[in-house]
């Protein structure tokens, strides 16, 4: 039940964020002025909303950072913090379909977009401190499960509401399932340790520290000096932290820039159905990236931030003189994008495991 729990959590914490970045040009349409994709099919033409994708980006991704930034400083009172993100994943998904199709919904859409972000980072940092408790180890992996599946589950599902002429209000009221069902695995799967203020106050990091005096081994505070610690960090950047995050500023670019520019007119899709699959295309590419650490294993992490820069400057030359002509190539390029973006997190984060001393990964 606990293992459960926690790939619940990890789904419901995250898809929230996911299901926002794909409904990203549905909702600001709606408050756009925009041309008809008629108009686009004479000639080469590239239109897009007043309002870009990238202020849902922004909106999407900024009061998460700021939380998880704070809320390690704060008491972990598990049940308050959970209630919070609960409710306020519900009033955002509401406060984003009210906003959606009046045309002057704009600020009812962004306050939507910030409270799920602010949920989603509430949620993550406290369910990761909270994990410390359990005395099983797999509630980590089953939790990064559930976070992985997020992706392709939010941005398939919305895709799939939309295709069968759900429309975008109603669409996004069906996602209230998904902070029903947190509540429901958190105070229904569950059994919750009891836990005192000491406890919370000695993290699991004291007790490592507790265990290495009795076992005569240094702690960090022992090996290294302020100078030390910096050298240190300074190498964990140029080396791990620093390509893997230029990946990911390349793939939110092409994704929140470049998409709703990127249309390329046919029978099939119109220009919001063809926004949407190209986020589901690309979830799918991290997907099955992200489940491939023990198949593949990439140790030059800069190669492929170097790949993703490649993508930006030809899918940007590709926005501003449309030289593709057919979306099945473009699909083929955003699933290798999504393939890039997954390779980095997984070979990053193995790289580090293997690679760093544990008295420096923290």
């Amino acid at each position: 039940k606990l293992l459960i729990a926690f790939w619940i959590f990890g789904l419901c914490n995250n898809v929230g964020y996911v299901v926002m970045l794909t409904a990203a040009h549905d909702l600001l349409a709606e408050v756009s002025n925009q041309t008809d994709d008629s108009e686009i099919k004479k000639e080469f033409k590239r239109d897009c909303n007043v309002i870009g994708t990238g202020a849902i980006l922004l909106a999407d991704i900024v009061p998460s950072i700021v939380v998880k930034l704070i809320a390690p400083f704060l008491p972990l009172m598990i049940h308050v913090r959970l209630t919070i993100a609960i409710i306020s994943t519900t009033l955002g998904f509401l406060l984003a379909a009210l906003g959606y199709g009046y045309k002057h919904g704009y600020w009812m859409i962004i306050t939507g977009v910030v409270s799920i972000s602010f949920s989603s980072g509430l949620g993550e940092s406290s369910l990761l401190a909270y994990m410390s408790f359990f005395s099983t180890a797999n509630v980590i992996s089953t939790w990064s499960s559930g976070t992985g599946a997020a992706g392709l589950v939010g941005a398939t599902l919305y895709s799939v509401l939309r295709e069968a002429k759900i429309n975008g209000r109603d669409s996004l009221l069906i996602m209230l399932i998904w902070p029903a069902l947190m509540a429901s695995a958190f105070w229904g799967l569950v059994k919750h340790p009891h836990i005192t203020r000491a406890q919370t106050r000695q993290s699991k990091l004291e007790e490592t520290t507790q265990d290495q005096i009795k076992e005569d081994i240094p702690t960090t505070e022992d090996v290294h000096t302020t100078l030390a610690k910096l050298k240190i960090l300074r190498s964990i950047i140029l080396i791990y932290t620093a390509p893997f995050g230029l990946v990911y500023l390349f793939e939110y670019f092409i994704n929140q820039a470049l998409y709703e520019v990127m249309y390329f007119p046919n029978d099939i899709f119109n220009r919001e159905n063809q926004y949407r699959w190209f986020q589901t295309v690309y979830q799918v590419g991290v997907f099955i990236s992200r489940s491939s650490m023990n198949i593949v294993h990439v140790k030059h992490l800069w190669l492929l931030a170097g790949l993703q820069l490649v993508n930006v400057v030809l899918l940007t030359l590709e926005a501003i003189f449309g030289f593709l002509f057919y979306v099945l190539i473009a699909v083929a390029w955003i699933l290798w994008e999504g393939l890039l973006g997954g390779t980095s997190y997984v070979n990053t984060y193995r790289r580090i495991n293997a690679e760093v001393p544990p008295l420096q990964r923290e």
